[in-house]
């Protein structure tokens, strides 16, 4: 007869310790047939656990005892009863069964020992009773929720749960207890969790956050910005909350990423993501387990991943535990949605580029399928934002061509074209694991060609990029948590630039040509283990086997008349191997909010050394409303992103270390801050940094004299960077909207062995002051936002040289700023049901009052280097790259 049970609590005569009862199962009658387990040094207590789990028994016993006691041997019994007999002789324990419950309790002869023994040694830790393990979950689509916070009513425990969803949070008392959990864009939600009728894996599901426009009608999402968590560098976006930031394109999270301090919003480039004045390359993207690196569409202009398709978006800048390496400044860690689980939906959408479709498809009861894909119309219809944005491109045409373009009145429309999709594939057989596929591609393909009788340009670009990666996740037990994962990316840019002028007679009298070719790929495959051994603390450790392969192919040739002014080639392979191991501790209990000191190690196989990467995280809460925080450690990276000259946007390719030539880039961050919640609607954060970086490499092209003649030389300048700052985030939540404030104060300098002139210099990306002020409200249907950013002016380089092109004793790298920047990006959005379907309309206005803005200031050499100093006239050819004036931009959605 099977019957169903509860947690049993059993009390020894003699013993004044609570008995904790582990497991939670069916209990049935003795089998038939003859059981038999074979055990090597485990505990008592798992031995127990496991007959009890396979044979559906009630076992009721005491944890601490069983813990000190080893079972080894092999063992067998006709009934369950026999069996625990079996394995109970050899010890100091016996069993008497109480209806359907097996009591293990000591041996009476032995109570009296037991009982003094545990007198006499006082308990160092916490003795685990009451363990809870489950899912949060989105009651809308079934979705688990990533990095969700689950904590104690008292605030006494907390935990947070991993990327799929799952939580272990082990209580030292039996006690009813109550939950609350918070996840960005959803309710606040509180359970009471009683351990009499508590059955197996908790499953939480949590309602989105809402907001009532009309008392009848219409509840409208509340989509809120940014969340806080109490860890240093750490920052949970709401990908939803895209759409409610102004933005070219409204599946661009790049723009409400932006928003935040710290993250540079004076770029107005998706592929010049610098956080914290670090270079873009040093900031690492993770897509459900595979490294992306290429992140943009249209040079940069626009972000090639689609919110349509995002989940949940963690950003570290700076001071990340030792789960992550290969990244020497930050990380941005993307997970994609796994799927509706109860019903189906689609959407489809255009904007004045683009259309977009999206279909989230549950396949029976455990598959899951979402697909998202975009492609642009610009090599068919090429519409006003489409020119707005190419226009801005031709300082980059003006700047790689051998003369003055400008002068040839030529229109330089290009046929331009790309494309990403996302698909996922969730399979979900029972709620203790999770396996998904999740594939990524994306292209963009430009061809520009213009003839005239005196100018010749050809410009062609070729970029793919994609990946794929397989995530298996089990909650082993209730402490037991396993994730295995497998990435593979591949990365490839082709481009050729050739230009050349002809003079009056149609003599050619001068031609430029550059061509890059870089292929790259990286696999990855990780395997984590976490295990929560008391309330307050687990320990979470993995490994990790990577590598990576790249070519970078280079040509670059310049002449004017019978001078040859560059003449360089290069092709360079590279391929390294890594292997690493992490082991971190992750604690926190009552005012010790979080401690995570973790180890990092990694055998690099060009190099053939191992690398130390020590790290620690820690917050305290002083009081109910204030929490310090920090963070330290070692991060290196063992691939570069390494700039080349003189080829306009396409100005860099990957390369893998070697240790050598290109050394292997280590960053030192310290980080310490606050988190003050004035109110339950108005928070303040605040973070203080250094980053201090060596080992990075540029390559530039100097202007030499040879018999008399002028040439460019490559040359590779070796250096370190470091940057100190602050960041500063005000938010206020109400009910129809939100505000946020936030301002950066950062100083960036570089230190170089390889110049002359001077070694400290200004950062390119060096910006000392940067104010980003967004606010958004809702107005029966309508959306308003408005986001206003401000920049102190970046560095630009005036190079002062001698009559034979040397600088001059008093030049100063960087010593010159262009002009302030500042602009005011206004949105608003409407949403319509027209019976099951949703329509969805959101207009936005870049730049409104219509600014012209210096996002940086570049040169090149003039034709005529030689003559033009001994003329009295500067050689270099300055030009000024401006950010996008006056430029609106509309998007359409339905969804049913």
């Amino acid at each position: 007869m099977i019957s169903c049970c509860r947690i049993v609590l059993f009390c020894s005569k003699n013993v004044k310790y609570a008995l904790a009862v582990i497991l939670w199962m069916f209990c049935s009658m003795a089998f038939a047939q003859k059981l038999s387990y074979s055990f090597k040094k485990k505990t008592l207590s798992e031995v127990l656990e496991k007959v009890g789990a396979d044979n559906h028994v009630k076992i009721a016993f005491d944890a601490q005892l069983a813990d000190n006691q080893l079972v080894s041997g092999y063992f067998k019994g006709i009934s369950v009863d026999e069996l625990i007999h079996a394995i109970l002789s050899t010890g100091r324990f016996e069993m008497e069964r109480i209806g359907p419950v097996c009591v293990v309790k000591p041996r009476k002869a032995d109570d009296a020992a037991v009982a003094s023994t545990l007198l006499t040694v006082k308990p160092t830790v916490e003795l685990p009773r009451y363990k809870i393990w489950g899912t949060i979950v989105d009651q809308e689509t079934g979705e688990k929720l990533p990095y969700a916070y689950i904590y104690t009513q008292d605030k006494k425990y907390s935990v947070t749960a991993n990327a799929e969803g799952y939580f272990n949070l082990i209580l030292p008392t039996a006690k009813p207890v109550t939950l609350c959990i918070s996840y960005l864009g959803f309710e606040k939600k509180c359970v009471e969790v009683f351990p009499e009728i508590r059955s197996g894996m908790l499953s939480i599901n949590l309602d989105r956050s809402n907001t009532v426009l009309n008392s009848v009608v219409v509840t409208q999402r509340q989509n809120y910005l940014v969340q806080i968590p109490s860890v240093a560098g750490k920052s949970t976006l709401n990908p939803r909350a895209a759409s409610d930031v102004p933005s070219l394109n409204q599946l661009d999270f790049t723009s409400s990423l932006q928003m935040l301090p710290g993250i540079d919003a004076t770029a107005e480039s998706a592929s010049n993501l610098s956080i914290r004045k670090s270079p873009a390359s040093q900031t690492q993207i993770l897509f459900d387990g595979f490294t992306l690196y290429h992140i943009n569409h249209f040079l940069g202009q626009l972000s090639a991943f689609n919110t349509k398709a995002i989940k949940d978006i963690q950003i570290f800048k700076g001071g990340f535990d030792a789960r992550y390496g290969g990244a020497a400044s930050s990380i941005i860690e993307i997970t994609g949605k796994s799927g509706n689980r109860y019903r189906s939906n689609f959407s489809i959408g255009a904007d004045f580029l683009s259309a977009d479709a999206f279909a989230d498809i549950p396949i029976g009861k455990k598959f899951g399928l979402v697909i998202a894909a975009r492609r642009s119309y610009t090599d068919v219809c090429q519409t006003s934002l489409y020119k707005d944005l190419f226009n801005k491109l031709r300082e980059d045409i003006a700047e790689t061509s051998t003369v003055d373009i400008s002068s040839y009145n030529e229109k330089y429309t290009p046929e331009y074209y790309f494309y990403d999709l996302h698909s996922k594939l969730t399979y979900t057989p029972d709620s203790t694991q999770n396996l998904s596929l999740s594939v990524y591609g994306g292209k963009d393909n430009m061809d520009l060609l213009s003839r005239s009788k005196f100018l010749y340009l050809s410009e062609k670009s070729d970029i793919n990029n994609y990946g794929i990666g397989f995530k298996w996740s089990k909650q082993v037990r209730d402490r037991y948590f396993f994730r295995a994962s497998f990435g593979y990316s591949s990365y490839l840019l082709n481009f050729t630039h050739l230009n050349i002028s002809r003079n009056v007679n149609l003599v050619e009298v001068a031609r430029r040509y550059s061509a890059l070719h870089n292929p790259l790929k990286d696999a990855t495959a990780k395997v984590e283990y976490e295990y929560r051994f008391l309330p307050s603390a687990g320990i979470i450790a993995g490994t990790v086997l990577s590598n990576q392969t790249s070519t970078y192919s280079f040509k670059s040739y310049r002449s004017n008349q019978d001078n040859v002014l560059a003449d360089v080639a290069k092709r360079v392979g590279s391929d390294g191997t890594s292997a690493a191991g992490y082991i971190l501790l992750n604690t926190g209990k009552g005012w010790l909010k979080n401690f995570t000191p973790g180890l990092r190690l990694t055998y690099f196989s060009p190099t053939q050394k191992i690398y130390l990467e020590p790290r620690v995280q820690a917050s305290v809460e002083v009081f109910k409303k204030l929490t310090l925080k920090a963070a330290g450690g070692r991060y290196l990276q063992f691939i570069n992103s390494i700039p080349v000259p003189f080829i306009g946007d396409y100005a860099s390719y990957w390369s893998v270390v070697n240790g050598d030539s290109l050394p292997v880039v280590k960053s030192n961050h310290f980080i310490a801050g606050f988190t003050y919640d004035a109110t339950s609607r108005l928070q303040f954060d605040v973070e203080t940094y250094l980053k201090k970086a060596q080992g990075l490499v540029s390559q530039k092209m100097v202007p030499v004299v040879r018999n008399g003649k002028y040439r460019l030389r490559q040359v590779t300048f070796y250096s370190s960077n470091d940057i100190i700052g602050v960041d500063l985030l005000a938010k206020y939540l109400y009910p129809k909207g939100q505000v946020a404030l936030a301002y950066s104060l950062s100083k960036s300098t570089i230190f170089s062995k390889d110049l002359k002139s001077d070694n400290e210099y200004p950062a390119d990306d060096d910006q000392r002051h940067e104010f980003k002020a967004f606010i958004s409200n809702k107005l029966w249907r309508f959306n308003f936002s408005a986001a206003w950013i401000f920049g102190s002016g970046k560095p630009w380089d005036e190079i002062v040289l001698y009559s034979n092109l040397k600088p001059k004793l008093d030049y100063q790298r960087n010593e010159r700023r262009i002009n302030v920047y500042h602009r005011l990006d206004f949105s608003t959005s409407y949403e319509q049901k027209i019976g099951s379907t949703l329509l969805s309309v959101t207009a936005s206005i870049f730049n409104l009052y219509d600014r012209d803005n210096e996002t940086m200031r570049s040169y090149s050499f003039s034709s005529s280097a030689l003559k033009d100093v001994s003329n009295g006239k500067s050689p270099l050819i300055y030009n000024d790259i401006l950010g996008f004036r006056f430029t609106p931009s509309l998007y359409l959605n339905l969804t049913f």
